[in-house]
């Protein structure tokens, strides 16, 4: 089983997700997996069971490359979501 942060970390990366593909600025769930190199199997899994799974750090990384996602908000949920850089 994963610890609390784990699955902190968990919900927050499919927050970020969700409202990523509300705001259009990724077309769907396809496109999310493609885009941040996630087998769709594993997203439904990770997604499903968080609980027990742990999304793959190179996903959260590209995410916060790629997103201008801020790391301290994904890792603590404190601050803003994303960065100002």
């Amino acid at each position: 089983m994963k610890s609390s942060e784990s699955i902190d970390i968990s919900r927050r990366f499919f927050e970020v997700q969700k409202l990523l593909i509300t705001r259009d600025d990724i077309k769907s769930v396809r496109a999310f997996c493609r885009d941040f190199s996630i087998n769709p199997g594993t997203y439904y899994l990770l997604k499903d069971k968080s609980e027990n799974n742990q999304v793959p750090l190179s996903a959260l990384v590209k995410m916060i490359k790629e997103s201008k996602v801020s790391a301290h908000w994904l890792m603590t949920g404190e601050g803003d979501m994303f960065s100002s850089k």
